[in-house]
């Protein structure tokens, strides 16, 4: 859609509270068609609500006035969260006093907040982010399976079906490889039965118990030559070598509320032949989930024949963020886990620790994941890497920096409609010649 699509609208409070204006500085933007129909109907109940409530522009140049922004942002279901952005403390009581009104008039609000942002700067928001509303946090339920939980501060992309669109694509590349490894395994497993032993040096073996199997030995093996060459042609049987005996790990690297890693899971799930679509109510019947103090993510899958072990791990900065994103892992019983911290030194720690990722997920901002954790990257041994970029120059730069690896597959994602800017998704393989 190239109207009505942004799900976030980051209002500059301007003019005086007699001529009120809310879009850009100087520049009232309620007809503005580009946000999405429920925050469009919202904005002039929020322009009365901060003409009751007295909270005067503020105005850049002389520094003086008390209200900067309105934050508004839609879910697909069409609930609201609202953020007033403040100059100073003091003037929460007023918004506290008065919040019943709103709430009354905008009954789809699910969440409000106030955020302290008391610099002269271009920058939009403060630490300090003060709750209002008894709900912390709002769902974004996706037609993926499962709902984000989108605290006050929290990133989301601002186009919803554009961001369900870059999830899907992670899942299915995730799916295909998993998948992949599974067809492995019964390559073996009806190599095995045709009777191939290692007399050769060439072992074969299920991957569950941690055996690893030889390619030569695969071809060799009775199971008809097109599922060989689908296998060749996918990189399973070298995939399977490196898997073997080891637990599967999924890093998201920038994960965010874990949109992305949620993703990931569902493929992990589907993999292991679950139908992801048909979730019983009862999530523990589905899979197990480990909650031991050392291995508290781990999937099991609960039959034989499939992927055993896969402990997806997510990091981000916002611990707000990863307390939300391990709220909707335990909500769903998902196998991930999250971790708030810097992803460059979470990455080079685990590597040190010798960590072994099978698949890593990379969304970093416009500036890119840089030099040091590209090169960090390209040496980890990961068999796949997936980046989502806004910025192609960025993204362009790193991959230069990661010869290990070429693309193998690649979509850009309109997500920024009648601007030059777009969101690039990149499957990365690992070069084994």
């Amino acid at each position: 859609e190239i109207s009505h699509f942004r799900n976030k609208a980051k209002l500059v409070v301007s003019g005086t509270l007699q001529n009120l204006k809310l879009g850009i500085i100087e520049q009232d933007l309620r007809n503005c068609p580009l946000p999405t129909r429920g925050i469009k109907a919202a904005i002039p109940t929020l322009a009365e609500f901060v003409q009751r409530c007295e909270l005067t522009p503020y105005n850049f140049k002389t520094n003086t006035g008390v209200l900067k922004y309105i934050l508004v942002t839609e879910s697909p279901t069409g609930e609201l969260m609202v953020r007033f952005v403040v100059r100073r403390r003091g003037v929460q009581g007023i918004i506290f006093r008065r919040y019943a009104w709103l709430a009354q008039q905008l009954p789809q609000m699910r969440v409000c907040s106030i955020n302290v942002q008391p610099e002269r700067k271009a920058i939009i928001e403060g630490e300090e982010e003060i709750l209002v509303s008894k709900q912390a946090a709002l769902p974004m339920p996706l037609q993926l399976d499962f709902a984000l939980s989108l605290q006050p501060k929290s990133f989301f992309q601002t186009n919803t079906p554009m961001a369900e669109a870059l999830y899907s694509r992670a899942e299915t590349w995730i799916l295909q490889y998993f998948t992949d490894l599974k067809a492995a395994a019964n390559v073996r497993s009806a190599g095995n039965d045709a009777g191939i032993d290692d007399s050769d040096g060439m072992t074969v073996g299920n991957v569950d118990d941690g055996v690893i199997v030889d390619a030569t030995a695969v071809e060799s093996a009775a199971v008809g030559g097109e599922t060989a060459d689908i296998l060749q042609n996918s990189h399973s049987v070298e995939s399977a070598q490196q898997s073997a005996g080891r637990q599967l790990q999924i890093w998201d690297l920038y994960c965010g509320v874990g949109g992305f890693a949620f993703a990931a899971a569902l493929a992990a799930r589907q993999a292991a032949g679950h139908d992801v679509r048909k979730i019983p109510s009862d999530h523990k019947s589905v899979c197990k989930i480990s909650q031991t103090e050392a291995d508290p993510a781990t999937w099991t899958a609960d039959h034989s024949g499939s992927i055993s072990q896969i402990y997806v791990s997510g990091v981000e900065t916002s611990s707000q963020a990863v307390e939300a994103a391990n709220h909707t892992a335990h909500e769903y019983s998902l196998p991930a886990e999250f971790f708030a911290a810097d992803a460059l030194t979470w990455a080079k720690e685990r590597l040190a620790a010798g960590a072994q990722p099978e698949i890593i997920v990379v969304n970093p901002p416009r500036r890119g994941i840089g030099s040091e954790l590209a090169r960090l990257l390209n040496v980890s041994g990961a068999a796949r890497i997936i980046y989502s970029s806004c910025n192609a120059q960025s993204l362009a730069q790193d991959l230069q920096q990661m010869p290990n690896y070429c693309v193998e597959q690649a979509q850009l994602i309109d997500i920024f409609p009648h601007t030059a800017h777009f969101e690039t998704i990149c499957l990365l393989s690992r070069i084994t010649c």
